[in-house]
């Protein structure tokens, strides 16, 4: 933030310019996780080992 602040920009304008920054970087890796977990779990079957159930005794 130090570097947006002597550019001579506000330091509001920074704060909010490094929380949109945060967030990007938060939503892209969100959605690759999704993205990971959904390949890893798709229905083809090579993972079924994952979905099995466990018996009651």
């Amino acid at each position: 933030m130090s570097a947006c602040e002597n550019k001579g920009i506000s330091r509001d304008a920074c704060y909010i310019a490094e929380q949109n920054r945060q967030a990007t970087i938060n939503a892209a890796a969100e959605k690759q996780a999704l993205e990971n977990a959904q390949n890893l779990y798709s229905s083809d079957g090579t993972h079924s080992d994952h979905h099995h159930k466990h018996d009651k005794y």
